[in-house]
């Protein structure tokens, strides 16, 4: 009886492994698994998510990520406090400005499956934006972007003039050092493409959406901004 009881003990203990061992998320990533969310056509080659990564309804900001990071934190800043995984800012250390990467060195110029938190959190079928799908996405001419609220929280309704689609941008602002700044105001959304120029490589571009409209523009690396990711058709 002891043998036999002992023998479901490890069979039972095996299948929780394997249970454990078989779920994406982690301490780090509170978020649903990546079945629970939905992608929008929106009249591109990608889909577009109906939320934010880490939110679990389209009204809500999710967590915010410093760009290439795949982990949510306190402080957002280019301190040791901050602790930003590629580097730490400086602008005298040409040609990368203390890049350590995406850098003049490796040349990359979008994020490695490894970098981007919606492959992470939500599997090989979603990553987020490049910059010309954030471009896009701002084109007046196939767009709308409407100012409104939802569940309380303000925002744009963007439709896609193609298909009738439309998706719910909050305006979660962004995070610098531990604030939060622009929330209800402004809309600043991580792209997966880092901005080379000759003065380094400080920021990432991003989409943005205030009262002037929608635009992409960069912003340094280190603060902390919300994800809308894309998914493969």
């Amino acid at each position: 009886m002891k043998n036999y009881l002992s023998a479901i003990t490890v069979a039972a203990y095996a299948l929780c492994l394997a249970a454990c061992q078989s779920d994406p998320r982690s301490s780090s990533d509170p978020g649903p698994l990546a079945p629970e969310y939905e992608a929008v056509d929106m009249g591109m080659d990608v889909l577009w998510a109906t939320m934010n990564i880490g939110a679990t309804k389209a009204s809500e900001a999710g967590d915010y990520f410093a760009w290439g990071e795949t982990a949510a934190k306190t402080n957002y800043d280019w301190t040791a406090e901050g602790d930003y995984a590629w580097g730490v800012y400086d602008m005298n250390a040409a040609p990368d400005r203390g890049m350590t990467k995406y850098n003049s060195t490796d040349g990359k110029t979008v994020l490695d499956a490894e970098d981007d938190v919606a492959t992470l959190r939500w599997g090989k079928d979603w990553r987020m934006p490049t910059l010309a799908e954030a471009e896009a996405l701002c084109n007046e001419s196939n767009y709308s972007w409407e100012w409104t609220t939802l569940d309380g929280v303000n925002g744009f309704n963007v439709t896609s003039k193609a298909t009738g689609n439309t998706i719910f941008i909050p305006a979660a602002g962004s995070k610098y050092k531990g604030d939060t700044d622009g929330f209800g105001t402004y809309c600043f959304y991580w792209t997966s493409t880092p901005r080379q120029r000759p003065s380094g490589y400080g920021p990432a571009y991003q989409l943005n959406a205030d009262e002037y409209g929608a635009y992409t523009a960069d912003d340094a690396r280190c603060y902390g901004q919300t994800i809308r990711a894309v998914r493969i058709k």
